[in-house]
């Protein structure tokens, strides 16, 4: 009951929270790299949909909408050049900080998930958080009714998009000037700023009808200024390029636009047909691996013979996807040497068994610092096997002394174990352990046994020489 009514906590009342201050972190990064690169301010909204709040904050209009899912970030410069690569920046930029946040606080470490439902988390929660917001603005390039875009929708947008023109984007930029100082009342101002874009840029359509909106009025009043700052704010947006209704573009332009925005979709769906694709590999790898355990109980080296050319046939071709895992190179390379030894090739055994302890080696020391107990202890009793098998194949070549030279390292291998199966906190634990490393010292008594036995004899035979 605990648990659940924690993780309730964490997800219903943490996460809304927490989305609300990720979103005011990617506008705020978003207006600074705007600032960075030489562009003005205009506009600030944290969230999406209907605005609850909205009012000016310094020389900013600053609003906060309904859903904390996005927010947008109004920016324009006079000058208009790199304004395309510019527009770029502000887009990816707020992705980019996420995943840097992400990399930082270990969102790829498991331990937070179960610290949902243990208590008050709000790592935790950020990392859900930022998760579920990095996937909206990646992977589904959208645009609310508000006009807000997701990030990858400015991106295509921008970067895909016929490029503004510099004219366009200028005269975007002065009409916004001229808006700003009607909503701080400033009528001179504006006149003057509408009148040098004139001169500067010539008879632009969207600074004649600004220009034309201004001069109707007295604006002596406030009632007159806040209404002429909402018939700006109105041309203002119908002059922008995303603000264009989608029948007024030919069916190519529909058919660009659409394979443009589906392409972030279908990127993502071939990244989980990969995942699928190893998923499947690895149950398949397992299903291998117990046939041709079987094929070794049996001992008939043609079927050992066939099954090491099934592996080098198939295997080899599905292994490229997962040619890094050492857990999975560990087990081929074991049983590689055992089809090899079963076969008869005991030099080629050797070199597979050499290959597999040292992928083994690797797998220990991955799991040496580890929470997972039960890993590292498989990971340190496969060495010891490992190492003893390898023993066994030395015994096979008549090297009596490298034989007894792998079980020693097998016996160090253990003894290691043993030392930090002490220190687990638990009885159960620590009985479970001891008991699997008993066992395995047993066999390696055994192995020691049999290569001295066959050792007596060989000594015997030198000295009566």
């Amino acid at each position: 009951m605990a648990q659940a009514a924690w993780l309730t906590l964490n997800t219903v009342l943490g996460l809304p929270i927490a989305l609300i201050l990720l979103v005011a972190a990617r506008e705020t990064l978003r207006a600074l790299l705007a600032l960075a690169l030489g562009f003005r301010v205009f506009e600030m909204q944290l969230g999406v949909g209907a605005r609850v709040v909205q009012r000016p904050l310094g020389p900013i209009d600053f609003a906060i909408a309904r859903l904390p899912l996005g927010g947008a970030t109004v920016a324009a410069a006079g000058d208009p050049r790199g304004h395309r690569v510019a527009q770029i920046v502000l887009a990816t930029g707020p992705v980019l900080g996420q995943l840097a946040g992400l990399a930082l606080y270990g969102a790829g470490d498991p331990a937070w998930r179960a610290a949902l439902s243990e208590g008050a988390a709000p790592l935790a929660t950020f990392s859900l958080a930022s998760g579920l917001l990095l996937a909206l603005h990646l992977l589904f390039p959208i645009q609310w009714a508000d006009g807000t875009r997701t990030d990858i929708r400015q991106f295509l947008e921008v970067g895909f998009g016929r490029p503004e023109s510099s004219r366009r984007a200028r005269a975007d930029y002065y009409a916004r000037l001229a808006r700003h100082s009607i909503e701080r009342a400033d009528v001179a101002s504006a006149h003057q700023t509408l009148e040098r874009a004139l001169v500067q840029l010539g008879r632009e359509p969207l600074l004649l009808e600004c220009q034309a909106v201004l001069c109707a009025r007295d604006l002596s009043s406030v009632v007159d200024q806040d209404e002429c700052a909402d018939l700006l704010g109105q041309l203002i947006a119908g002059g922008q390029p995303h603000a264009a209704p989608a029948s007024t573009q030919n069916r190519v332009d529909r058919l660009r636009w659409g394979a443009i925005r589906a392409l972030p979709l279908a990127c993502a769906g071939m990244m989980l047909l990969v995942i699928e694709h190893a998923a499947v590999y690895r149950a398949w790898h397992g299903h291998l691996v117990a046939r041709s355990q079987s094929v070794v109980h049996a001992g008939d080296p043609q079927a050992c013979a066939d099954e090491l050319a099934d592996w080098t046939g198939r295997a080899t071709r599905l292994e490229r996807l997962l040619a890094d895992d050492p857990v999975l190179s560990r087990n081929r390379e074991q049983l590689h040497a055992r089809l090899e030894r079963c076969r008869g090739d005991r030099g080629a055994a050797s070199v597979h068994q050499a290959r597999a302890i040292a992928a083994a080696e690797e797998v220990r020391t991955l799991y040496a610092s580890g929470p997972d107990a039960d890993r590292w202890l498989e990971s340190e009793l496969h060495v010891a096997e490992l190492l003893r098998e390898a023993a066994e194949l030395e015994e096979d070549r008549r090297a009596h002394r490298l034989a007894l030279v792998a079980l020693g390292r097998a016996e160090r291998a253990l003894e290691r174990a043993d030392r930090r199966v002490a220190r687990w906190p638990t009885d159960s634990e620590r009985a479970e352990g001891i008991a699997a490393l008993t066992q395995e010292r047993q066999r390696l008594t055994a192995a020691r046994a049999t290569i001295l036995a066959r050792m007596e004899p060989s000594q015997a035979a030198l000295k009566s020489r």
